[in-house]
């Protein structure tokens, strides 16, 4: 992906899976439990954590975008996701990726 990016303006930019760890504000956050959806191995229970951000660009900061990041609870595994839908619950954002994700 082209360009770094922050949480706030004036933040030093850096890589997602960095944010995930030293950003003080997805520190902080606790997981949430969410039921994505029922499978024939019972329901799919994803944990996630989300925060606003802003591309630094050459001319400047872009639009507010969202990266979500989702925990699968049963061995950890850690993916994350980025979109510029900051107005949806979570829950329905979470309901989207999965039926992109596959």
């Amino acid at each position: 992906m082209a360009g770094s990016w922050s949480l706030r303006s004036r933040s030093k930019s850096c890589s997602v899976g960095n944010l995930r760890v030293y950003s003080p504000r997805l520190r902080k956050q606790k997981w949430e439990q969410f039921h994505v959806k029922t499978t024939g191995k019972g329901p799919m229970v994803w944990e996630a954590k989300e925060s606003s951000f802003y591309f630094k660009v050459e001319n400047g900061i872009s639009f507010q975008h969202r990266v979500v990041f989702c925990r699968n609870p049963t061995d950890g595994e850690i993916k994350y996701f980025i979109t510029n839908v900051t107005d949806a619950p979570l829950e329905k954002i979470l309901h989207v990726l999965d039926r992109v994700s596959r």
